[in-house]
C-alpha cells in the first residue's frame, strides 16, 4: 500500500510499502525510492544519487523491477571495471556462468548430441530457453536482460557441443542421428505422391527429404536469419537429392533382400538358389502352390516328384529334356525307374485281390468221365447204388420214364455215355414201336438216368432261342423241367446221387463264375448284369469270378506290343492294365465283387501308378530334335568356334572377341557346359526328392514365397522411408562436414 511519509529533506512522499510495514521498514522503503538529494532542479528524479544510496543486496533487489532505478541499476552493471577481465566481468554479470568451453563428460555430451537430433538442430536453443527461464522463475541472476541470459546460455550450449563434436566426433554425430531418427520417423512433415508411377514418387520423397532437411539446417545454422537461412538452403538441397533416390534405392534394396531370402529358403529345403527362382516363377503361374498341387502329391504316394505338382513343372521337366542331353539321361532314368517299380505295385495289388493268373479249369467242371476229375469218385459212388422201383419214388421215375421220356432223349444220352466212355451194360435197352412209343428191357439204372436228364438238357439247348421273341420253344422248356423232374426224384431215392449233384453244381457255379469274371470288364457286360449275376453269390464264387477277371487282364497285358519309340514293355502293359481298371463303370464292377477295404487298397495303388504313368506321357521320351540339334552344333563348333577359326575366317575382331570369352569362361562350349549343368540341376530339384520329401519342398516353396514378398516390401517400405525422412543423416552429416 502507499504510505505517505516525509522525507530527509523535509518533503512529504509516498512511497510503496508492504501492508502493516513498521515506521522503519517505511523509512528504509523510503530511502530505496527516495534518497536524499533524489529530487534535482525540475522535480526529476535524482536515479544516480538514489542507486547510491542503496545497499549492494538492494541494489540486485532493484535491478529486477521495471522502472527507471532498475534499468540504470542493469546498465550500469554491464560497464566494466577498471582492471577487470571479460571472463571476471561475466561471472559478475551472470553469477558464475561462462560462455568459455569448459569441458563436458562423454555421457553428458552423448545427451545433448541426441537431444540436438531430436529437436532437429534446435536442441541448444531449448537448453537454453528453459535454462533461462529457470533463472526467471528463480530469480537467479537478475542482472542480465532475458535475452541477454538466454544468448549466454546458448553460446556456452553450442560451445561444450562443439567442444565434444571436435574430441569425440564418432559419439557425437552417432548420437546427434540416432536421436533425430525417431523425430523425423514419426513428424508429420511428409509430401505424399500424387499417383503410383516413379516421377511422382521421386518429386515426393525429393521433396520430402528438402523440407525436412531444410528445417534441420535452418535450426542447427548460426550468424543470424541470413546465416541460417543459407544453411537451410545447403542441408535442404543435399536433403532433396537423397530423398529424390529413395524410390530407386529402394527398389535396389527389394531386389538384393529377395534375392538373399530365396537362396536362404531354397537352402533348408535342399535345393540351389538359382533352382528355386526358376521354378517359383514357374510353378506360381498355375495352382501347383495351392491344395490341388499338394493334393497331386499326396495320390502319388511315396514315389511323387516335385514334377507332379502341376502341368508347369511337367513342361519345365519336359523342356529341359528337350534342350539338354545330360538333362535327359537324369530325367528319364528317374521317370522310367519309377513307372516300372509302379507297373511292379500294380501287378502285386491285383495279385492281392484276386490272386495270381492260371489256367482256366472249366473243362474238367462240365467233363465228369474225366478220370482226372475229382468228382468222378463221387458219381461212381452214386451209380453204384441201385434203384428200388418198387418204392414210391421209384414208381414215379419209372413212370416217367416209361410215359414221357421220348427217344430223342434216349438217343442223346446214349451218344452222351459213348463219347464219354461208360460201360457198353450201362447202354440203355430201349425199343422204340411204330408208333413212337419207347419200351425197355431191362430198367434203366442211376447212370443211364442221369444221362437221360443230360439228354433232355441237350434237347432243350436245341430249342433255346428259337421261341418267338428269342425264348425257348414249349418243347425245349417240356423237355427242361422233364429233366428237372427225374432228378428231384431220383435224389429222392438215391442220396448219393444228391450229394453228387449239390458238388458238381457248385463246381460249376465256379467255373460258370470264373468265366463270368472273364467277361467282367468288356463293355458289352453292364453294371447292371454284374449286379444280377453276383447278387446271390457266395464268398467262393466271387473268388471265382475275381480269378477269371484276373486271368483275363494277363491275358490283355500279355498282348500288349512293344512300340519301336518305347521299349519298355512292362510299363506299356501297367499302363494298359490302369486304363482297364479306371473307367466308374469298371470300378463300380469291380466294387461288386471285392471287399471295401481290399478295392479302396487296390484302387489306390493303380492311382498312384497312373501319376507315375501320366508323368511319364507327359515329358518326351526320345527327342530326335536334340539328337540332331546336338549334332549340328558339334559340327558347327570344330568350323565356328575358338579364335584360331575367326582368323582363319578373315575375322580379327572376332578372333579377339572369342578370345576373350574363353579367357573368361564364356565360349559358345561354356556357354553349353553351363546350360546342361542349370537344366541338369533343375531335373534333379523336380525329380530327386521323393514322397515326404517332395512335399515338404513344395510346401517349403508355397509357403516361403509370400513370406518372402511381405519382408522384401517391408525392407523396401523401410529403405525408401528412410531415404525420403533423411534429414537424421543428411543434415548432421552436412553440419560436420561444414565444420
Amino acid at each position: 500500500m502507499k504510505y505517505k511519509v516525509t522525507g530527509p529533506d523535509g518533503k512529504a512522499y509516498e512511497v510503496n510499502a508492504p501492508d502493516g510495514a513498521s515506521p522503519e521498514d517505511v523509512m528504509r522503503y523510503v530511502q530505496e525510492q527516495v534518497a536524499p538529494g533524489q529530487m534535482a532542479e525540475g522535480g526529476k528524479d535524482d536515479v544516480a544519487g538514489r542507486a547510491a544510496a542503496l545497499s549492494p543486496e538492494d541494489r540486485n533487489i532493484a535491478k529486477t523491477k521495471n522502472d527507471e532505478l532498475g534499468e540504470y541499476l542493469r546498465a550500469e552493471a554491464m560497464q566494466p571495471r577498471e582492471g577487470e577481465t571479460p571472463e571476471q566481468r561475466e561471472r559478475r554479470l551472470y553469477g558464475g556462468l561462462s560462455t568459455q568451453n569448459e569441458p563436458i563428460g562423454s555421457g553428458e555430451g552423448v545427451a545433448r548430441a541426441a537431444s540436438q537430433g531430436a529437436l532437429l538442430g534446435a536442441g541448444d536453443e531449448v537448453t537454453a530457453l528453459m535454462r533461462t527461464a529457470k533463472d526467471r522463475m528463480t530469480g537467479a541472476n537478475p542482472q542480465a536482460e532475458f535475452g541477454e541470459l538466454y544468448d549466454a546460455y546458448r553460446a556456452n550450449e553450442v560451445g561444450q557441443l562443439n567442444q565434444f563434436r571436435d574430441e569425440n566426433p564418432v559419439a557425437a554425430y552417432g548420437s546427434e542421428i540416432i536421436g533425430a531418427i525417431p523425430t523425423v520417423m514419426s513428424a508429420p512433415m511428409n509430401i505424399p505422391a500424387q499417383g503410383a508411377g516413379l516421377t511422382s514418387r521421386l518429386l515426393a520423397a525429393g521433396g520430402t527429404g528438402a523440407m525436412q532437411g531444410g528445417l534441420y539446417g535452418f535450426n542447427a545454422g548460426e550468424g543470424g536469419a541470413a546465416g541460417r537461412a543459407e544453411n537451410a538452403l545447403l542441408t535442404a538441397g543435399v536433403g532433396g537429392v537423397v530423398g529424390a533416390g529413395a524410390p530407386v534405392v529402394a527398389a535396389g534394396a527389394k531386389r538384393l533382400v529377395r534375392s538373399l531370402l530365396q537362396d536362404r529358403l531354397a537352402k533348408s529345403i535342399g535345393m540351389k538358389g538359382a533352382d528355386y527362382r526358376v521354378l517359383n516363377r514357374v510353378m506360381q503361374a498355375d495352382d501347383s502352390f495351392t491344395g490341388p498341387g499338394g493334393q497331386r502329391l499326396a495320390q502319388a504316394g511315396g514315389d511323387a516328384m516335385l514334377a507332379d505338382a502341376g502341368p508347369n513343372a511337367r513342361a519345365l521337366l519336359d523342356t529341359a529334356i528337350q534342350r539338354s542331353g545330360p538333362a535327359g539321361t537324369i530325367a528319364r532314368d528317374a521317370i522310367e525307374g519309377r513307372a516300372a517299380a509302379a507297373g511292379r505295385r500294380v501287378t502285386s495289388v491285383l495279385d492281392d485281390a484276386f490272386g495270381k493268373p492260371g489256367h482256366s479249369s472249366s473243362r474238367s467242371l462240365i467233363v465228369y468221365g474225366d478220370k482226372t476229375n475229382p468228382l468222378d469218385l463221387i458219381y461212381k459212388r452214386a451209380y453204384a447204388k441201385p434203384i428200388d422201383y418198387t418204392s414210391e419214388s421209384g414208381r414215379r421215375i419209372e413212370n416217367m420214364i416209361m410215359d414221357r421220356v421220348p427217344k430223342e432223349a434216349i438217343e442223346a444220352a446214349n451218344r452222351l455215355m459213348r463219347v464219354e466212355g461208360a460201360p457198353k451194360s450201362a447202354q440203355i435197352l430201349a425199343s422204340v414201336a411204330d408208333d413212337g412209343s419207347v419200351s425197355f428191357r431191362r430198367m434203366p439204372d442211376v447212370r443211364q438216368i442221369d444221362y437221360i436228364t443230360r439228354g433232355l438238357n441237350e434237347v432243350a439247348d436245341q430249342a433255346d432261342g428259337m421261341g418267338k421273341m428269342g425264348g425257348t420253344t414249349q418243347t425245349g422248356r417240356a423237355y427242361g423241367n422233364l429233366s428237372r423232374e427225374l432228378r428231384t426224384a431220383l435224389k429222392e431215392q438215391v442220396p448219393e446221387y444228391k450229394r453228387a449233384l449239390d458238388t458238381a453244381a457248385g463246381m460249376i457255379r465256379e467255373g460258370k463264375a470264373k468265366e463270368f469274371g472273364a467277361v467282367l470288364l468288356n463293355a458289352r457286360t453292364t453294371r447292371a448284369d454284374v449286379a444280377d449275376m453276383v447278387s446271390d453269390m457266395g464268398e467262393a464264387e466271387l473268388r471265382k469270378v475275381g480269378e477269371g477277371m484276373r486271368m483275363q487282364v494277363d491275358e490283355t497285358l500279355a498282348n500288349v506290343k512293344r512300340a519301336m519309340t518305347d521299349n519298355n514293355t512292362d510299363a506299356r502293359e501297367a499302363i494298359q492294365a490302369i486304363k482297364n481298371l479306371s473307367s466308374r463303370a469298371n470300378r463300380e464292377k469291380i466294387a461288386a465283387i471285392l471287399p471295401p477295404e481290399k478295392m479302396q487298397r487296390m484302387f489306390d495303388e493303380i492311382d498312384r501308378a497312373a501319376m507315375a504313368f501320366d508323368l511319364r506321357a507327359a515329358v518326351a521320351q526320345n527327342s530326335k530334335t536334340y539328337a540332331r540339334s546336338a549334332m549340328d552344333d558339334a559340327v558347327g563348333a570344330q568350323i565356328n568356334e575358338g579364335p584360331i577359326n575367326a582368323l582363319r575366317s578373315g575375322e580379327p575382331v572376332n578372333a579377339g572377341k572369342r578370345a576373350i570369352q574363353t579367357l573368361l569362361g564364356r565360349s559358345p562350349a561354356d556357354k553349353e557346359r553351363i546350360a546342361d549343368q542349370t537344366y541338369s540341376s533343375l531335373v534333379e530339384s523336380l525329380t530327386g526328392p521323393r514322397g515326404h520329401d517332395a512335399f515338404r519342398v513344395l510346401q517349403g516353396m508355397a509357403q516361403g514365397g509370400p513370406r518372402i514378398t511381405g519382408q522384401q516390401e517391408q525392407v523396401g517400405s523401410l529403405v525408401e522411408m528412410l531415404l525420403r525422412r533423411n534429414a537424421a543423416i543428411s543434415a548432421p552429416s552436412t553440419q560436420a562436414i561444414r565444420r
